[in-house]
């Protein structure tokens, strides 16, 4: 696989962790957790596929 395929995939993994957290949190704000969710599952594979490119060269 790619690594933009494989940070793709940890960062929907992130997100969907991120927003069933703060489903939780909030008691069922929807649109907080889209927000959270979002954002961090964005910077999660922003850093997946920054470190996989320093690893495989």
């Amino acid at each position: 696989m790619s690594n933009v395929l494989v940070a793709f995939l940890i960062g929907v993994g992130f997100a969907g962790w991120v927003y069933s957290k703060i489903q939780r949190q909030t008691g069922g704000n929807t649109q907080t957790s889209l927000i959270a969710a979002g954002a961090s599952g964005f910077v999660a594979f922003l850093l997946m596929w920054m470190i996989m490119g320093m690893i495989s060269g």
